[in-house]
Order: structure tokens, then sequence, then C-alpha cells
């Protein structure tokens, strides 16, 4: 793995996604991420933060940018 990217200010090219989960009897939740957006996916319903513009991770603009979940839910199975 090459430093450069991240030194360039451009740590989204070394990881551009990570993902998380955790499966207990009838919960399951799962996560991706990436240098801008989280999409948490917790019983099947799905919920994703803009954290460029929220930080916080207060706003669910999941209605807003189905094309994202799209590209990212891919990543929730792998």
């Amino acid at each position: 793995i090459s430093l450069t990217p991240v030194l360039r200010g451009d740590a989204q090219s070394v990881r551009p996604f990570v993902t998380s989960g955790l499966t207990a009897g009838k919960h399951d939740w799962r996560m991706v991420e990436d240098a801008r957006w989280k999409l948490v996916s917790e019983q099947g319903a799905m919920k994703l933060f803009d954290r460029r513009s929220d930080p916080e991770e207060l706003t669910d603009v999941a209605g807003q940018h189905p094309e994202v979940i799209r590209q990212m839910s891919v990543h929730l199975e792998a």
C-alpha cells in the first residue's frame, strides 16, 4: 500500500469502502462507508448519511440519494 495518496490529501483512494456488521439473535446491523457517505442497514432498513455536510450523522438522506444506496449496498454483502 502506498501512502502517496494520503500525503497528497486524497485519502479516499486509499480506502474506498470500510464495512462492518453485527448479527446477534434477531438483530442484524451492517454498515459501509467511504470518505463521504455512510450507509447503515439495521434489520434491512437503510439509512444514508452525508458525512461531508452532516459530520454528526443526524440527517438520513437515503430518500434523496437512491443511486448512492444502490452503489454502496453491493458492499454490504461482500
